[in-house]
């Protein structure tokens, strides 16, 4: 299996090498030499099957444990992919990614946030996942219970990645 434009890379608990292709529109592990898509490629936007969404330039890629969170970024959400191999929506709103979304609210229920262009992510040690939002200028902190927080940036601000500008 071939690769096509890696952009992130991580690694799991296991100790196997996760690829997110941007060009390639997957996610790709590397175990014992050998490479295997294990996400993307589908044709839904939401489905519990990872190998049955269609992910638009997965951009980031964190562990929480067994936890795999990618940052889908033209889509515009942030997926999780479960230990039990499931996969759901943490942030974001389907059908709303990519477009220039500027941020309205500094906190509310994370299912509900839309979002522009995430790109990278982070997991802290009290499992809560931060997201920047390139396109937004803003990082978002989504709690373990689904809220998330505005923790940079500013609401109304909106512009391509690196350049802000008035809303």
């Amino acid at each position: 299996v071939a690769i096509n434009a890696p952009l992130a890379a991580a690694v799991d608990p296991r100790g196997r090498l996760v690829i997110a292709e941007i060009a390639g529109h997957t996610l790709k592990r590397v175990e014992g030499g050998a490479l295997s898509a294990i996400a993307g490629g589908g044709d839904v936007l939401e489905d519990p099957d990872p190998r049955r969404v269609a992910f638009d330039h997965p951009a980031g890629v964190a562990f929480d444990g067994e936890v795999m969170y990618v940052a889908d970024s033209v889509t515009g959400v942030v997926r999780r992919i479960k230990a039990d191999g499931t996969a759901d929506v943490v942030i974001g709103r389907t059908g709303l990614g990519g477009l220039m979304n500027p941020v309205t609210a500094t906190s509310g229920r994370a299912a509900e946030i839309a979002l522009s262009r995430p790109l990278g992510l982070a997991v802290a040690a009290d499992h809560s996942l931060y997201v920047s939002d390139c396109f937004a200028n803003a990082v978002w902190k989504v709690a373990p219970d689904g809220i998330a927080t505005l923790v940079a940036g500013q609401p109304a601000r909106l512009a391509a990645c690196g350049r802000t500008r008035a809303a």
